[in-house]
C-alpha cells in the first residue's frame, strides 16, 4: 500500500526485546505499535517531553504543561477538558500516523449502569467516567 504512495518500504523482523531497544535509542524510520491505556487518560508517557515511551519525540510545552494540569486537577469535568485540549495538539503536531481500531468490549454486567453505551479498550475516555459506573442493590434476606 505504501508503494503505491512512492514510499520504498523493507520490513525488518526482529524480537521484541530489540524492537523495545530500537525505539528507546530512535534507531527506526517506522515503527508499528499499539497502546493500551489504563483508567486514567493522562498519556504523559506517551506524549510528555521525557516520556519513558515517547519514541516519536514530541516535545511541546504546552503539552506538558496540559499534562501536569491533567495529573493535578480534581475536577472530572475539568480534567476531560484538559485532555480534550492535549489531545487536539497531539493530533495537530501528527507524532505518529494513528490507525483505526475495531472497538472491543471491555466488560458488560447485567444491572450495570455506565454513562457510555459500551465500555470499550480502545477508547481510554470511557474509563474517565469510572465514578458513575453502579450497580443495583444487593437484594437483603429478612432473616
Amino acid at each position: 500500500m505504501l508503494s503505491k504512495r512512492g514510499i520504498r518500504v523493507r520490513i525488518l523482523p526482529i524480537e521484541y526485546p530489540a524492537y523495545l531497544d530500537r525505539l528507546k535509542r530512535g534507531a527506526f524510520q517506522l515503527a508499528l505499535g499499539a497502546f493500551v491505556f489504563d483508567a486514567d487518560p493522562h498519556q504523559g508517557d506517551l506524549w510528555g517531553s521525557e516520556g519513558g515511551m515517547n519514541y516519536s519525540g514530541l516535545s511541546l510545552p504546552e503539552v506538558d504543561r496540559l499534562i501536569e494540569r491533567g495529573r493535578e486537577e480534581t475536577d472530572p469535568s475539568r480534567r476531560r477538558e484538559i485532555y480534550l485540549r492535549l489531545s487536539s495538539l497531539v493530533m495537530a503536531a501528527k507524532p505518529l500516523v494513528f490507525l483505526p481500531t475495531p472497538q472491543q468490549v471491555l466488560y458488560r454486567r447485567k444491572g450495570l449502569s455506565t454513562p457510555v453505551p459500551e465500555l470499550v479498550a480502545s477508547n481510554s475516555s470511557a474509563l474517565m467516567s469510572l465514578g458513575e459506573w453502579g450497580l443495583p442493590p444487593l437484594p437483603t434476606s429478612d432473616r
